[in-house]
């Protein structure tokens, strides 16, 4: 049972009645056009079923792309919201999406269209037969479904199943399109033919998810995308900048597979299709997957039950960063992204001095070796100064690709230092505060 917070509960139920009250009706004022050019000649690959029971509902889009008014056609009336009110309902609904029971289970798009529905229907009726709140209540709970979510990988080939925190690397087998077919109707076959074709064999990023299916889309494609980084920053480039890393998923993929159609120049009398990728898969065997260990088993658990706090979040978004920089084959700009990642776990404070602090409190995170700690704060002022001359001055130094690798590593080495001070610290500035403490105490 969705627990809404009585307070909101209140505030929603008045507010959605003085709504009501800001609706209007009006002469129609959009006609159906004709779909011109390429839209007009496509043909969907899926067949598209509209209940036209429902009265469609549209908006007018600003040059941003963003929604400023809303209205339901009914017959040849429009009624709803102008743009003055329209900024009202918009206000009503981010109050509600706010809350982190309602956040957690749907989308913004989905509140609002239960809610203006429901005042449209108020107006009309002049009677309210329930409560705005209690109708979301049963319409999220009603919506709710479990299901796998699964983002095609690309250049990306696997031996067995990778688990990274709750999201699992794995591929479609013979037997999965196999057991899909005998659950198809004999006349729907060609349907099951067509997705073994396109990913039997294909690698894909899959977790369970338990939403609104938008919503838990929106949460599946954030979880697996982080397991995707998780897989990147352990993967060989960590330890040989030079080997490119070009499997993603496929909605973030900076290397596409690339198609080109060609035809006779006169008369398209004859097609012909060619594929190709620039890119040769990573494969993840068995000995891939040791070489991965321990920091992959150690960030899986991290990302898979992780604390709640700010330091949490400050790790994760660097695992994100960490990850998008090793794609990065441009390498000064590579070394520009880990150190704004560097940065953002060790600065403590904006007007700090970035370079003194990553030595001060990196260093010191990193390793308890004496010597160790005094070529880190020599790798990490010379790898700066490569930093500041591209930032600065548009300048590009060689880069020692030796010297590259002992940076990644090194940053790899402070966010696995940085998960297990998450055991007992909750926040940048404690752990800060404690590196402080021990070098006052030293003297």
């Amino acid at each position: 049972m969705l627990d809404f917070n009585p307070h909101l509960k209140k505030h929603l139920d008045n507010k959605s009645i003085e709504l009501v009250g800001l609706i209007e009706k009006r002469k129609s004022i959009r006609k159906p056009q004709k779909k011109q050019g390429s839209l007009g000649a496509r043909i969907s690959a899926i067949e598209i079923q509209v209940d036209e029971s429902i009265n469609p509902i549209g908006s007018e889009i600003d040059s941003v792309g963003q929604k400023i008014d809303k209205w339901m056609e009914v017959k040849d009336y429009e009624i709803g919201f102008n743009r003055e009110n329209y900024k009202e309902f918009k206000k009503l609904l981010t109050s509600i999406h706010r809350a982190k029971e309602i956040n957690q289970l749907a989308t913004q798009d989905f509140i609002e269209e239960v809610a203006f529905r429901w005042m449209i229907d108020v107006y009309q009726t002049q009677q309210a037969p329930q409560n705005l709140s209690t109708l979301i209540t049963q319409s999220i709970e009603e919506s709710i479904l479990e299901q796998v979510y699964c983002f095609p990988i690309i250049n990306l080939d696997i031996n067995a199943i990778i688990n990274i925190g709750k999201v699992q690397i794995k591929y479609f087998t013979e037997k999965d399109f196999n057991d899909l077919e005998e659950s198809f109707p004999e006349d729907a076959k060609e349907r099951v033919s067509f997705f073994r074709k396109r990913y039997q064999g294909n690698v894909v990023a899959a977790i369970a998810m338990r939403a609104h299916p938008k919503r838990a889309q929106q949460f599946a494609l954030e979880s697996c995308l982080l397991a995707v980084d998780v897989l990147k920053i352990c993967s060989n480039t960590l330890f040989h900048p030079k080997t490119e890393i070009s499997f993603d998923i496929d909605i973030r993929a900076k290397h596409p597979q690339s198609e080109c159609l060609m035809h006779p120049k006169k008369i398209m009398n004859n097609l012909s299709f060619s594929s190709s990728r620039e890119f040769t898969p990573l494969v993840i065997d068995q000995r891939y997957r040791l070489s991965m260990e321990p920091q992959l088993s150690t960030l899986s658990e991290f990302i898979g039950k992780p604390n709640d706090n700010e330091l949490t979040n400050l790790i994760l978004n660097a695992i994100r960063g960490f990850g998008d920089a090793l794609t990065n084959n441009d390498l000064p700009k590579r070394v520009i992204e880990l150190f704004s990642v560097f940065e953002s776990l060790l600065l403590p404070a904006e007007n700090a001095p970035i370079q003194d602090s990553l030595v001060k409190y990196g260093t010191k995170l990193i390793t308890n070796d004496i010597e160790e700690r005094t070529y880190l704060n020599t790798l990490i002022k010379e790898m700066y100064k490569i930093r500041s001359m591209m930032v600065h001055h548009g300048k590009r130094k060689d880069i020692d690709l030796g010297k590259l690798g002992k940076l990644q590593l090194a940053l790899m080495r402070l966010i696995l230092k940085l998960i297990e001070k998450n055991k007992t610290h909750k926040s940048k500035a404690s752990i800060i505060k404690e590196i402080d403490d021990a070098i006052n105490a030293a003297y």
